[in-house]
C-alpha cells in the first residue's frame, strides 16, 4: 500500500510587529505566489482531485514496483483449477477438464504426441496380423486355413503392445504432473513434462509390470480350481465358477482401487514402485466407495465417447468388403482401427489420468492437510 499525502492551497499568514495585535490576512496578491493548479487548466485554489499521472517519457527511469499485494481470501482458497479443501463428487468429475483448459499444450499437445508414437509403434509392428484378420474375414473368405495368421505375426503384435503401452505410460506421467501444477496456478512447460514424465518411467514400468503378473496369479488359479471341480463334480464345478469367479473379480477389483493412486505418488512424490503402492494403500483408506464411485463413472463417460469414436469403424466396415482393390481396403482398415484406438487412448490418459491425480489431491488434503501446505506455497509464490 502507498500513502498519498495531502496538498493545500490558502493563504499565508503573518504577523504584526506588535506582539498584540490580531495575525493580518496578507492576500495572495500581496507578493506570495499561488501553489501551481494540481492539472492543466485547473483554477487556483480549486480543491486537489486524484488524477492519473501522465505517462513517463521515453527513456526516462522507471520507478520501482510496489510491494505486491497480499492475495486475498478467494485467491487463496482457490489459486488454479480446483478449490484447496476436500472436492465433491462433480470436482473430481470435472477437474481434468479444467486442467486441459488450463494447459493444452501439455495436457492435449504433449499427450497426443506421445499417443500417437504409441500408436505407430503398436500398429506398425502388427500390421501384418492386422491385415491377414482383415484379408481372411472380407476378402479371401474361401481360404481354408485355420489361422489366418503366422506366429511370427503373432509375435510382433505383442512386442508391439508391449512397446506402445511403455511409450504410454510416460504420457501418463506428464497427465498427472501438468494436472499437480494447475492445483495452483502454474503451467509446467512441454520440456520439463516431458522430462519428468521418463524420469518416472522405469519406476511405473515395475509397478505395471507387478500389477499385472498378481492379476495373472489370481487368475490362474482361480481357472485352475474351477477345472479341478468341474473334473470332479459338475454341481461342484458349477458352484466354483460363481463363487471363485465373483470372488476373482471382487479381489480385483478391491486392489485396484487400493492401489489406484500409486501412478501419481510416483510421479509427483518420485517414490519407487513399491513404496508408491504402500502410500496408495494408505491414502485410499476409508474412501474406498467414493473412489470406486468416481473411477467407475470416470470410466462410463470414457467408455461412451470411446464407443461413439468406434462407430467410423464399424460404417467403414462394410464398405471395405466391397472395394475393388485388395491392396487398398486392408491398409486403409488398419489406418482407421489405429485413428479410432489413438482417439479412445488419448481420452483415456488425459481424463482417467487426471481424475487420478484429482483423487490422489483429494486424498492428501482430507488426511493430511495437504490444502494447507498448497496454499503457503501459493503466497511464498506471491511473496517473491
Amino acid at each position: 500500500m502507498s500513502d498519498s499525502g495531502q496538498g493545500t492551497s490558502g493563504a499565508g499568514l503573518s504577523g504584526g510587529s506588535d506582539g498584540g495585535s490580531a495575525p493580518v490576512f496578507v492576500p495572495p496578491s500581496a507578493g506570495v505566489a499561488p501553489p501551481p493548479p494540481p492539472y492543466p487548466g485547473a483554477a487556483t485554489g480549486s480543491p486537489v482531485q486524484a488524477f492519473p499521472a501522465p505517462p513517463a517519457p521515453p527513456g526516462a527511469p522507471v520507478p520501482p514496483p510496489a510491494h505486491p499485494r497480499p492475495l486475498d481470501a478467494a485467491a487463496m482458497l482457490r489459486p488454479g483449477i480446483i478449490p484447496l479443501r476436500p472436492l465433491t463428487f462433480g470436482e473430481l468429475l470435472d477437474g481434468p477438464l479444467k486442467a486441459i483448459r488450463h494447459n493444452p499444450k501439455v495436457m492435449l499437445g504433449i499427450n497426443a504426441l506421445v499417443s500417437a508414437l504409441a500408436m505407430v509403434v503398436m500398429f506398425g509392428m502388427g500390421y501384418s496380423y492386422y491385415a491377414s484378420l482383415f484379408d481372411s474375414a472380407f476378402i479371401d473368405v474361401s481360404s481354408s486355413s485355420a489361422m489366418p495368421f503366422s506366429i511370427s505375426d503373432v509375435v510382433l503384435l505383442l512386442v508391439g503392445s508391449l512397446l506402445g503401452s511403455l511409450v504410454l505410460l510416460v504420457s501418463t506421467a506428464v497427465t498427472s504432473v501438468s494436472f499437480s501444477r494447475s492445483v495452483i496456478g502454474e503451467r509446467i512447460g512441454p520440456g520439463e513434462a516431458v522430462r519428468r514424465g521418463f524420469t518416472a518411467l522405469p519406476a511405473l514400468l515395475v509397478q505395471t509390470l507387478m500389477l499385472g503378473i498378481a492379476g495373472t496369479l489370481v487368475i490362474g488359479v482361480a481357472t485352475g480350481a474351477v477345472v479341478v471341480a468341474f473334473r470332479a463334480d459338475l454341481g461342484l464345478g458349477l458352484a466354483a465358477l460363481v463363487l471363485l469367479g465373483l470372488g476373482a473379480v471382487a479381489l480385483i477389483m478391491w486392489v485396484a482401487i487400493k492401489v489406484s493412486l500409486a501412478v501419481p505418488v510416483v510421479v509427483l512424490e518420485r517414490m519407487g514402485p513399491f513404496r508408491a503402492l504402500r502410500r496408495s494403500w494408505r491414502l485410499t483408506t476409508g474412501r474406498f466407495w467414493m473412489i470406486l464411485g468416481v473411477l467407475v463413472v470416470a470410466g462410463l463417460i470414457t467408455s461412451v465417447i470411446q464407443n461413439v469414436l468406434a462407430v467410423p469403424v464399424s460404417v467403414l466396415l462394410p464398405l471395405f468388403m466391397f472395394t475393388a482393390d485388395p491392396g487398398t481396403a486392408g491398409p486403409l482398415y488398419v489406418a482407421v482401427l489405429a485413428l479410432a484406438t489413438y482417439a479412445g487412448a488419448l481420452l483415456s490418459i488425459v481424463y482417467l489420468g487426471g481424475v487420478s491425480a484429482g483423487l490422489y489431491t483429494d486424498q492428501r488434503m482430507r488426511q493430511e492437510g495437504f490444502d494447507l501446505t498448497l496454499q503457503r506455497a501459493v503466497q511464498e509464490r506471491a511473496a517473491r
